[in-house]
């Protein structure tokens, strides 16, 4: 693979000697190149392509990218890259290529560019895995700063969506509502009915997180009368299913909830989708069960969805998967596991 790459960048370097290595010849060896470029992040981004297909290509694309003359390719691929690793977390080469675009836009003075660089470094101080919120926050809002300046509404409202979720987790959630607000007020001249959808979902979370169940629940009928108006897949209304079978849950409206939770179990290729969505659905299912006396499949339930969030390391659910499973053996009885399931979770809690 490096011989044919040495190969296909001296044959651009030479007809740019052959050329006087004139400014023109540079752009249109770097609009040859694009196409070969295009083509490799094609398969790399394809979810048919095997892993080792995915790898082959990003490997190139980061070989050539310095190769091109032409500033708004460079910064498109070295986007695309940075994008590309941060959906496969790999974490080396997405912190690389992300500092490459970030100092890139900089000395560019490209301040799309850079915007775009901050929001995938605050998207993956998000994942999971990682939880470092007030990272994540600190780039988000750097991102969304940018956009408004360039009077991007959309982006600045997307944006602004990711750090309310993160004030929702951090439990400031009178801020969150606050910056929603500011989101929605962008958004809605716009007409873009998916992000609405999402703006209300996340309203209806802080408000269920702040106790008021009934203004939760008026969020998430706002955020089901946009998500009727676009096409999104089925995980989406199994989200908000989901959101409304907790609200109902806190309410003591047991059968109410578990009504809602097996509508949200009822969309198509739930697991396949979202397996972290589908393992936080059977949780609470399994919990609502367990208010409603019907112990016979709690256990099992709580155990399969341990080991979904084992499978794709989501240490926050892991910790309040034992958390429940310690609840659901104090219920039952079983002392010694509910104190071992109750050191676990605050174990992991300590570490995320």
């Amino acid at each position: 693979m490096v011989r044919f790459l040495v190969i296909f960048i001296t044959f651009f370097l030479l007809v740019g000697s052959c050329k006087n290595d004139t400014a023109e010849t540079s752009s249109l060896n770097s609009l040859v190149l694009k196409d070969s470029i295009d083509n490799w992040i094609s398969v790399a981004t394809n979810p048919n392509s095997s892993q080792e297909q995915r790898l082959l290509q990003l490997s190139k694309i980061s070989m050539v990218i310095d190769t091109l003359s032409v500033d708004s390719l460079k910064a498109n691929y070295l986007s695309a890259l940075s994008l590309a690793y941060y959906k496969r977390q790999d974490t080396i080469n997405f912190l690389r290529s992300n500092k490459e675009l970030e100092d890139f836009a900089i000395k560019k003075n490209d301040s799309t560019s850079l915007a775009e660089a901050y929001w995938d470094k605050g998207a993956y101080f998000d994942l999971a895995h990682v939880a470092k919120r007030d990272s994540a926050y600190y780039y988000y809002s750097k991102s969304q700063k940018i956009y408004d300046l360039l009077n991007d509404g959309l982006n600045s409202a997307r944006l602004l969506r990711s750090m309310a979720s993160i004030q929702t987790a951090v439990h400031d959630n009178t801020g969150a509502l606050v910056t929603l607000t500011e989101a929605i007020r962008i958004l809605k001249p716009l007409n873009n009915n998916e992000q609405l959808y999402q703006m209300y979902n996340t309203m209806g979370i802080a408000a269920y997180a702040l106790d008021e169940y009934d203004e939760a629940l008026d969020y998430y009928d706002l955020a089901g009368q946009y998500l009727e108006k676009v096409k999104l897949e089925n995980a989406n209304y199994a989200g908000l299913e989901n959101n409304i079978g907790l609200v109902y849950f806190k309410m003591g409206d047991y059968d109410r909830a578990k009504l809602e939770y097996d509508k949200a179990f009822s969309q198509d290729s739930l697991f396949i989708l979202r397996p972290a969505l589908y393992a936080k659905i059977l949780g609470h299912l399994a919990m609502t069960n367990l208010k409603l006396g019907e112990t016979a499949s709690v256990e099992d339930d709580l155990t399969r969805a341990l080991v979904i969030r084992d499978s794709i390391n989501d240490l926050e659910g892991l910790s309040l998967n034992y958390y429940n499973l310690s609840l659901y053996n104090k219920e039952v009885g079983n002392k010694a596991d509910a104190f071992i399931y109750a050191q676990n979770s605050r174990d992991l809690a300590q570490e995320i």
